[in-house]
């Protein structure tokens, strides 16, 4: 899925230095063998591959591939799943990638989970690094109800993401009985891993409720360990109440809060960094 270039100087240039990474990245000379998506070019949904993908344009949704470049200029709405990931652009969502480079004019916003990371000066991460040896396979593990797109296939003959864009498993059946919106992220502070949040009118939170975190791309389940006012901790808050809330997984404003309710409370365990 070839998309053809502009004649714009600051494109060619941008597109010359996409290709040069590509070759770096692949350790072939002919970068033709790469997709790309041009900068003209907007996609929503789900672009599944095994070879190399640049992206000069927009893409919202989930990209999966053996090589990714997000060139400057380009922006992804979305998780990012690759053997190696070079970021020139903007990515808003989590990245799965065994080897990330930030370049100088990189801007990331989500969490990076890597074997290794490297950033160069000027660049912007706004989340949680997480050191994994092989991040593509934690994608794999990672458990989404999000709803299912068609998926963009492009060729190429890298077997070790071929595993990793298989069908994600679903989320395992719970003894749920209902899901209650309660509230609003307003903020996520990344270098704390904690979301400020506000609560509905009537809604009240407690230590030990179990809440699902659901936005456009974001979707966990976690148990409440803390609450916190004013820095000091409280067992539970209401909707007159500024508090903190610290969170497993990277959270978004506008994100939707609901309260997680059982059928039988019984033995519900919720282990730390897994979804439910």
């Amino acid at each position: 899925m070839v998309f053809a270039k502009t004649d714009e100087s600051h494109t060619d240039r941008v597109v010359t230095s996409a290709q040069e990474e590509i070759r770096r990245l692949s350790g072939s000379g002919d970068a033709e063998a790469a997709s790309s998506i041009s900068s003209g070019l907007s996609i929503v949904g789900k672009i599944i591959g095994r070879g190399a993908l640049t992206i000069f344009g927009h893409v919202e949704g989930e990209v999966r591939a053996s090589t990714v470049v997000i060139a400057e200029g380009a922006q992804m709405l979305g998780d990012v799943v690759a053997e190696e990931l070079t970021v020139g652009g903007e990515i808003k969502g989590t990245i799965y990638a065994n080897r990330v480079k930030l370049n100088s004019t990189g801007v990331v916003e989500g969490d990076i989970f890597h074997r290794t990371l490297a950033i160069e000066e000027n660049a912007r991460f706004e989340g949680m690094s997480r050191r994994n040896e092989n991040s593509i396979d934690t994608a794999s593990r990672v458990q989404t109800d999000r709803p299912q797109t068609q998926a963009v296939s492009i060729d190429s003959s890298d077997e070790r993401v071929a595993d990793a864009v298989r069908s994600a498993p679903s989320r395992p059946a719970q003894p749920v009985s209902s899901e209650q919106r309660i509230g609003v992220v307003t903020h996520y502070y990344g270098h704390l891993s904690v979301v400020a949040m506000q609560l509905d009118p009537g809604a009240m939170l407690r230590v030990g409720d179990v809440i699902h975190i659901h936005g456009r791309t974001t979707d966990f389940t976690q148990q409440v360990e803390s609450l916190e006012v004013n820095r000091a901790p409280v067992s539970e808050v209401g909707p007159n109440d500024d508090f903190g809330l610290k969170v497993i997984e990277h959270a978004r404003e506008q994100d939707a809060v609901f309260k997680v309710t059982f059928l039988s409370l019984g033995e519900q365990h919720f282990d730390r960094g897994k979804n439910a």
